[in-house]
């Protein structure tokens, strides 16, 4: 995408989704990639998706504390809501008897806030692959 080499993008992003559907931020690089190529309605297939993506999480909770945060399937997705939200990412720390996650971050107005999200279903994939 940097290179603006939209054929090559469109065709990197193809089989990461099938791999992984619910990516939504390469479902948004791929909905932008698209438009880019004048190809509108398959570029509007793939915003729904992040946007179908997005509010499932920002409907599991505010993100405000950590007794309310976000509910997410992977640490990828928390990116991907911190991007929609357009707030810059600064550090990341683990509470850790909450297996919450804690991003500080900066929005537009260069306030610092925090973030949380509950990654559970990350935390069940990591400790199915360290017990066996």
């Amino acid at each position: 995408m940097e290179n603006k080499n939209w054929a090559e993008a469109v065709k990197l992003s193809e089989p990461w989704l099938v791999a992984c559907p619910v990516d939504a931020r390469i479902h948004w690089l791929r909905s932008l990639v698209l438009e880019e190529q004048w190809e509108k309605e398959e570029a509007d297939k793939h915003k729904k998706w992040f946007v179908g993506l997005i509010e499932s999480v920002m409907s599991s909770g505010d993100g405000k504390t950590p007794e309310t945060a976000y509910e997410t399937i992977s640490v990828g997705e928390e990116y991907a809501v911190l991007m929609a939200l357009r707030l810059d990412f600064k550090k990341q720390r683990l509470i850790t008897r909450l297996r919450v996650d804690e991003m500080t971050v900066e929005n537009e107005q260069g306030e610092e806030l925090k973030v949380f999200f509950s990654p559970k279903p990350h935390f069940r994939r990591l400790e199915k692959l360290f017990s066996n």
